[in-house]
């Protein structure tokens, strides 16, 4: 973050200090040679293609007026911070970067470590993860030396006024002092090097600003030997962020991961982008710092061109506050009332969005990176699983599936989360028959939500009977029977993961209305209000749920069920809305046969009537068979769907022989879904 002098903008350095650099620096090679190495450009390329496409922030609460505040004893703040980091959970954005305070560091060294873990597991918490800064050149105002304690106040009109460098210009000048320095680097490091919240060590920003020229060159040197003597299993890196071909080098060949900050329209984004993937040989690219509105780096016309390069980026800010960052750098009080664009952060004070469709971009542009950089290979996990749901909360996937056994074996419900949908998490028994009394198997076909901060997960048990064993309308049993009394019940927890408890202590569905097996429940919403659509034996029923999904509540004319079912139905509903059109998916055949698939009508609204269009999903020999009981996402913000569904493997190893599944579910120009292709 600084005032920048030329094209990209940035600033150059005086040729007096591009001499002494040139004189104090012989060879711009890494600097320690009994330390680590760095990264060879295979071992960084790994690291690019593990990793997602990075889009996120640099991060400081609104309510600190400098980093020093954002660390200090007298200033940090979990709850601003949780509360901040949830908006880029919402956002999709999935990293930060921010400058950690030396002078809080050197008064209190476990303090200071507690409170990074502390913001580390905000971070995993957000689903973000982390790039830590040891040391800043930048200042703005008349601080550069900090110091700990409560912060001054802003002064109105003045951008950045107080901020605050680290260590400070007169240690980064005294060498002297550079011991200490070392202590707290590798001291840093060494407590996280491999730590899973941190993806990258940003050891210096902007060395040589604010007039400090070649004497930031000595620690910047210095810095990249302790970390490698260290040896993080993160990279580690130091960002280009003006012209100066001597410094640049430096930076260059001893970063494991080439990093830069440009702050310029559209144009010259392009440009710069290009020229420093040339200059990273094949090593992933990061811009660091991004977007001033004041000179047309904006959302609307850059975040495009850093996905289209795989370049990663971290705009400046999130919420605006007591740093005054929608100024323009360099204003003062005497300038007032500032009528310039507004400069960083996408959030104003009070958290709403300083623009609504740069958000609905972010979305779009994040949201579609999850799947990248390659598509998911399947199945998706180990073991024999059947009838997934896929749900997408904040910045991870969660498939909620049956355990695919017999039916007296199927007595919990398992859950498998990703953020890359291709390392997947098992969280194992969720729920069980021990926390749902009535249920004693048959547990399938769990569907989860998350509403008003809790997680509900609807689910079936007991493969239910109607009174008497027979197929046929009756009431609610008046007492349970010995064997097939059951249902559809509703469990709730805090978490995704669990564990869920029974939400009402009965099933929320427990009779046979039109000939339908209270099973294979689709709980979606529909203008505030929810709905259920379930059934089994090919007869498919809509209910209406009450607000707190404990009981059913009747439709407008009194009727407690209306029935749904389309042509071929058999089981397995899904319902969503695309374009205006709402598609009725759901699942024919038989399952222990191969002849099982995925059949949809389409409808003006959930309630029908609906026109049935045929078959997306069946039988695609010689990779598998019995393709069905489905679910789908989309990527938010984006019109780039995935079916998530169980097949039979060739050649199958029994009746229960089914895993779960995800490929590309596209659509024709009529908004036909044109056929599934299944991959492997």
């Amino acid at each position: 973050m600084r005032v920048p002098k030329d094209k990209y903008p940035s600033r150059n350095l005086t040729a007096h200090a591009v001499a002494a650099i040139g004189a104090a620096i012989m060879v711009a090679a890494p600097f320690c040679a009994e330390a680590a190495p760095r990264w060879s450009v295979e071992k960084a390329k790994a690291w690019g293609e593990a990793n997602p496409w990075w889009c996120g922030v640099n991060y400081i609460p609104a309510n600190a007026i400098n980093y020093t505040a954002m660390w200090d004893k007298t200033g940090f703040s979990p709850d601003v911070i949780r509360r901040e980091l949830r908006l880029m959970t919402e956002l999709g954005m999935n990293c930060v970067r921010f400058v950690m305070q030396y002078k809080v560091y050197e008064d209190d060294p476990e303090y200071f470590a507690a409170t990074l873990e502390k913001f580390l597991s905000l971070c995993d918490e957000a689903g973000v993860k982390a790039m830590p800064i040891f040391f800043d050149d930048c200042a703005f105002g008349v601080n550069t030396d900090p110091v700990v304690g409560r912060q001054p106040e802003p002064l109105e009109g003045w951008y950045a006024w107080a901020w605050s460098p680290s260590p400070g210009h007169t240690m980064v000048i005294d060498e002297r002092e550079h011991p200490k320095l070392e202590k707290y680097v590798k001291d840093v490091i060494s407590r996280f090097k491999d730590d899973k919240r941190i993806f990258l060590w940003d050891l210096y920003n902007e060395p040589s600003n604010s007039k400090l020229g070649f004497r930031s060159c000595p620690l910047l040197k210095k810095t990249f030997a302790w970390a490698r003597e260290v040896n993080p299993s993160q990279p580690i890196s130091s960002g280009i962020w003006n012209n100066n071909k001597t410094l640049n080098a430096i930076l260059l060949e001893n970063s494991d991961v080439v990093t830069f900050h440009c702050y310029a329209n559209r144009e010259n984004t392009a440009k710069r982008i290009k020229e420093i993937v040339k200059m990273a040989g094949g090593r992933p690219v990061v811009c660091t710092e991004w977007m001033n509105r004041t000179v047309g780096s904006t959302v609307k016309d850059c975040l495009g061109l850093f996905k289209e390069a795989n370049v990663g980026c971290l705009a400046w800010g999130l919420v605006n506050g007591k740093t005054q960052t929608h100024l323009r750098w360099g204003h003062r009080p005497e300038n007032l009332p500032y009528k310039g664009p507004w400069q960083h952060d996408f959030y104003r004070g009070d958290f709403t969005p300083y623009d609504a469709e740069e958000l609905a971009t972010i979305r779009a542009a994040v949201a579609g990176a999850a799947f990248a950089p390659s598509r998911p290979s399947n199945p998706l996990f180990e073991g024999w699983y059947a009838d997934p749901q896929i749900r997408k909360y904040g910045n991870e996937y969660w498939v909620f599936p049956t355990a695919s056994d017999r039916f007296r074996n199927q007595t919990f419900l398992d859950a498998f989360s990703s953020r890359d949908l291709k390392t997947w998490v098992k969280h194992e028994r969720i729920l069980t028959t021990n926390e749902v009394r009535w249920a004693r198997g048959a547990m399938w076909a769990p569907d989860a939500h998350e509403v008003g901060g809790k997680y509900y997960l609807f689910f079936s048990a007991n493969d239910a009977y109607p009174v008497g064993g027979k197929r046929k309308d009756g009431e609610p049993q008046k007492e349970p029977g010995l064997e097939k009394y059951g249902g559809i019940g509703v469990a709730v927890a805090d978490r995704p993961e669990g564990p869920y408890r029974d939400f009402i202590g009965k099933p929320l569905v427990d009779r046979f209305w039109n000939r339908a097996q209270p099973i294979d429940q689709y709980v979606f919403e529909y203008k505030g209000e929810w709905y259920m659509l379930y059934g089994g034996w090919g007869r498919c029923n809509l209910v209406k749920l009450a607000k707190d999904f404990k009981s059913l509540v009747p439709f407008e004319d009194g009727a407690m069920w209306r029935d749904m079912t389309p042509k071929n139905y058999v089981e397995g509903s899904v319902m969503f809305e695309r374009k205006g059109k709402w598609y009725f998916m759901y699942s024919s055949g038989s399952w222990t046969r191969d002849d099982y698939c995925v059949n949809y009508s389409v409808g003006d609204t959930p309630f029908g009537p609906f026109e049935f269009k045929g078959r997306v999903l069946g039988i695609q020999r010689p990779l598998a068979t019995g393709a069905g009981h489905h679910s789908v996402v989309c990527v938010p913000g984006t019109d780039e769907w995935y079916i998530c569904y169980h097949r039979r493997p060739i050649p199958s190893k029994g009746p229960h022989h089914r895993v779960v599944c995800i490929d590309r579910m596209e659509f024709g120009p009529g908004g036909e879904i044109l056929p599934v292709v299944m991959t492997e």
